[in-house]
């Protein structure tokens, strides 16, 4: 009989992409060749370096917005993140920084606007945020030429506008339509709204949505894979604090229907329950999906974390995210920001559909947390480059180990330790760890998270820093 490794690399990956995560675990395991092979399909691997530390002294200290940015031809443009209306720009091909004038063009008063960015060909468009000095949102819509850097309104345009709005997510799709989701509005807790822009017809859409929308959020981390937006995580208001989420959605942009990939623990409900699924579903990963419910796709692997003001790219058929923050409660009850490392990935491969923690190798001897974040990529030749010009928060301390909330499902709970199911009753309550389970730390329900750092309760200061990550096929 002949052995999977002898077979094709053709025939050997087409075995494999109808695998489970579990049995791909174990395949793995075999030789050396399948563990290797697998943990390049899953996973990525690759290190993440400093670059520079300071890196324009006197406009990049200043610089007011780490998250607007746009990489055009090899540049990645940062325009309006400082009080004197300067877009600077950060060469990834030679690691050169510089500053340009941004020239307003009428009557704009955006001297400094927390704004996100998108790029059509080689103008950037800003659209909505939060002015820095009076707070006030906009629902404005900018575009910047690169060219010449000058920077004009848009309010010609046709259709019905978004509400004024921060913290949401503007991406492109086809190199025409700028795609608004979520955000932060007056008196909400956030946002779960599409909004479509046609560049071209200068004209706004609001398109009808079916399928599994996704919560109100803001602060979610986005991503574009041909025609469909992917959005990751984010944070909602609550009564009584944030609620952070660590879910993932997939919007197809030609029908706008959302699609929700359900979290690990489900496909682990489904498999300890013994409950089959149709033989189409069991030969076809990408299409499996929950009993009776299409819009949700079971996924399977490591959970992701629950975080927001991430960053999520796409390399091949994988989404890649990583950095940000989330909330977790301290001994007093009383909610405390922490901070993700950025060599601590969380990649999806939308093939499997399977989640898995990378953890890249660090040339810094210290974790590195960054505050906000612009991203640009750039291919090599034997991978992909990621630049990431951020500010790095300064004096983030270790934390002691927190404990992961647990995951409810259609109130459910599962023991993943135990691989059984216990059904619990909305009003029950869960149980704490015992004296065990709070020296050990047990994976499961009460997972630990000793990558995580505290800012503490007072404000954190950042400094500017360009670093590097890695990523090797």
């Amino acid at each position: 009989m002949k052995q999977l490794s002898d077979l094709s690399l053709e025939l050997t990956l087409n075995i494999i992409y109808y695998l489970d995560h579990r049995s791909l675990v174990r395949l793995s395991a075999t030789c050396k060749k399948l563990s290797t092979l697998i943990k390049n399909i899953v996973g990525v691997h690759g290190q993440i370096r400093i670059v520079d530390e300071t890196p324009l002294d006197a406009p990049v200290s200043a610089v007011l917005n780490y998250r607007a940015g746009s990489v055009i031809g090899g540049i990645l443009y940062m325009p309006l993140g400082h009080k004197d209306s300067l877009c600077h720009t950060f060469n990834i091909k030679t690691g050169q920084w510089s500053y340009h004038t941004m020239h307003l063009l009428g009557n704009i008063p955006v001297e400094s606007l927390i704004s996100k960015t998108a790029k059509v060909g080689h103008s950037i468009y800003m659209f909505g945020g939060r002015e820095t000095s009076s707070l006030t949102l906009s629902n404005g819509l900018l575009v910047m030429d690169t060219h010449t850097f000058n920077v004009r309104s848009i309010d010609n345009s046709t259709g019905e506008l978004p509400r004024a709005r921060h913290e949401h997510s503007i991406d492109v799709i086809q190199d025409r339509y700028l795609v608004i989701f979520g955000g932060l509005c007056y008196n909400s807790v956030g946002e779960n709204d599409i909004f479509c822009y046609d560049t071209q017809m200068n004209h706004w859409m609001s398109p009808s949505i079916t399928g599994h929308i996704p919560h109100m959020r803001f602060g979610h981390a986005t991503a574009v894979l041909g025609h469909d937006l992917y959005i990751h995580g984010g944070a909602q208001l609550g009564e009584d604090g944030y609620i952070v989420y660590d879910d993932l959605f997939r919007l197809d942009c030609d029908t706008w229907k959302w699609y929700k990939y359900e979290h690990p623990e489900r496909e682990k409900q489904l498999r300890s329950s013994r409950l089959s699924l149709p033989l189409e579903q069991l030969r076809n990963p990408i299409a499996r999906h929950a009993p009776n419910t299409p819009e949700i796709l079971l996924t399977s692997g490591e959970d992701p974390r629950d975080r927001f003001q991430a960053a999520m790219i796409v390399w091949h058929h994988k989404l890649i995210v990583f950095g940000g923050h989330t909330v977790r409660l301290d001994d007093d009850d009383e909610e405390v920001l922490m901070h993700y490392p950025l060599d601590k990935l969380c990649v999806f491969n939308t093939r499997l559909n399977t989640w898995t923690p990378v953890d890249l190798q660090s040339i810094s001897d210290e974790p590195i947390w960054i505050s906000e974040m612009s991203i640009g990529t750039r291919s090599s030749r034997d991978g992909l480059d990621v630049w990431v010009v951020g500010g790095r928060l300064v004096g983030s301390h270790s934390q002691p180990p927190v404990t992961r909330p647990t995951i409810h499902l259609d109130d459910t709970e599962y023991d993943e330790d135990q691989e059984h199911l216990t059904s619990i009753s909305p009003n029950s309550e869960l149980r704490t760890p015992n004296q065990t389970e709070q020296s050990n730390r047990v994976a499961g329900l009460f997972e630990t998270e000793p990558d995580l750092a505290s800012g503490g309760k007072e404000e954190q200061n950042s400094e500017p820093c360009v670093l590097l990550l890695h990523l090797a096929d």
